[in-house]
Parts: structure tokens; sequence; C-alpha cells
């Protein structure tokens, strides 16, 4: 009743209170998440391959010789370097294979070419051409001089710098220095190693070649010359064969 006579009769009653007006408050929307691009994989390092470590050179061992130098007698040192220049060099080729001969060996020493400096020669073993030679220029009675020309008698010495030296370089062979006995005043009278006369102190030195240098004459290969006419001479000196060396003049 109260709320019609409200309505006719407002000014005396009073309106009817109304209801507040309904607020409809949306529901907050959530934004939508942003789509993060993809972040791409960082790029892989070449690795590159490490260098191979080079190998470390090999250690050439070098030959250390040791020798005593009693009396006149000095070590000799092999020269191994070929010569060079306008000289010429031989071409005949003494024998590696040298043969003994049962109860007595011969060797001839036949000078060929006798020079103001030096003296050539060719060694022959029972007549068959072993190598050549070298030694001091004209043969006379003192250690500066050749051998005199004669025959004498070879053997085994086991005693002086060049027998140490040797020993050390050819411990697997040497018995002891190829010496010519009884030559007059030279007491290291050896077949041995050498380039020139300069390394002869009086011995006879052997080669495979000769080599001319204007008036100088070189023996080349002389080691190997050697060691091809020692072993057979000192198998012979040691069986107790007589082993002649016959010496002639050019």
């Amino acid at each position: 009743m109260l709320r019609l006579l409200r309505k006719l009769f407002p000014f005396i009653f009073g309106r009817e209170p109304q209801d507040p007006p309904i607020v409809m408050i949306p529901k907050p929307v959530s934004p939508k998440p942003k789509l993060e691009k993809p972040i791409p994989p960082a790029p892989k390092k070449e690795e590159k391959p490490l260098p191979k470590p080079e190998p470390a050179p090999e250690e050439v061992p070098t030959l250390t010789e040791t020798a005593e130098t009693p009396d006149q007698e000095t070590s000799e040192e092999t020269k191994t370097e070929v010569p060079t220049g306008s000289g010429s060099a031989s071409t005949e080729e003494g024998d590696l294979e040298v043969s003994v001969a049962d109860g007595q060996t011969r060797v001839d020493i036949q000078r060929t070419e006798a020079g103001a400096a030096d003296t050539l020669g060719k060694l022959y073993v029972n007549g068959k051409f072993s190598c050549y030679t070298l030694e001091l220029p004209s043969p006379g009675d003192t250690a500066e001089h050749a051998i005199p020309a004669g025959t004498y008698t070879l053997a085994l010495r086991n005693e002086g710098g060049k027998q140490a030296t040797y020993w050390q370089r050819f411990k697997d062979v040497h018995q002891g220095m190829l010496h010519i006995l009884e030559v007059p005043n030279h007491d290291f009278a050896y077949l041995s190693i050498g380039f020139d006369v300069g390394e002869s102190l009086g011995s006879i030195l052997v080669g495979q070649q000769t080599h001319l240098e204007g008036e100088k004459r070189q023996l080349l290969d002389s080691e190997q010359a050697y060691l091809a006419l020692y072993q057979p001479l000192a198998a012979a000196v040691s069986a107790g064969q007589t082993v002649e060396v016959h010496i002639s003049q050019a």
C-alpha cells in the first residue's frame, strides 16, 4: 500500500527508494601471451685439428777419436770430402776382394809417378791390383822422405798413437797396425788411411782412386781400400805366414 501511495502522492509520502542500478563489471581479460621468437642456437665453432707434433730429429752419433801421440807419431783423421776443381781422377778401380795364397803372401808396390810433393804408386797382392798408394817424395833415409825401394816384411804392431786410433775406429777387425819392418829411420812405416801426403807421417797411404788437384795428388775412398786390404793381410800374418813387401822405384 505504501508503495502505491508513494507513487500517487510522492510529494506527501516521498518517493519510493529505488534499487541502485546494477553495474556490470566486465571480467578482466588476461592479455594474450606474446609469442617469443625462438632463439636460434649459437653457431658451432669449427674445431681446427691440432697440428701433429713433428718428430724430434734423430741424433746422429759422432765418432770421437782419442789417440796417444808417443815419440814422433800422431793420430790421423780421415778426410771424407770429395775434392773439387779442375783436377782429374783416375778411372782404374782396385779389387775389393783381396785374396792371399797359402804359405806366403807377396805385396808389390810399384811407384808410377814421383813428383816434387809426393809419390804415386799401385799396390798388388799376389800379382793382382788392389789399390793406389801415396807417399812422401824422394825416397831417402829420413822420415821426411818416402821409404827406400827394397824388400821388407809385414807384421802387426800393437803400440803407438795410430794403433789406439785405429782400434777405436775398427774394433771389429783391427788386430794391430800393418807395419813394414826394418825400414831405415822410418819407425812408423805403416800401410794406412789418408787423403794426401800431409797425413802420411812416413807411412804408405792407400786409396781406391786418385785425384790430381794442380800439382797435388789426393786419394779417394781410402778407408774402403784400407779395410779391403787389411783383413786378408792381417789374417795371413796372424796365421804365421810370411808377408813380403816389395817396393820398386818409378
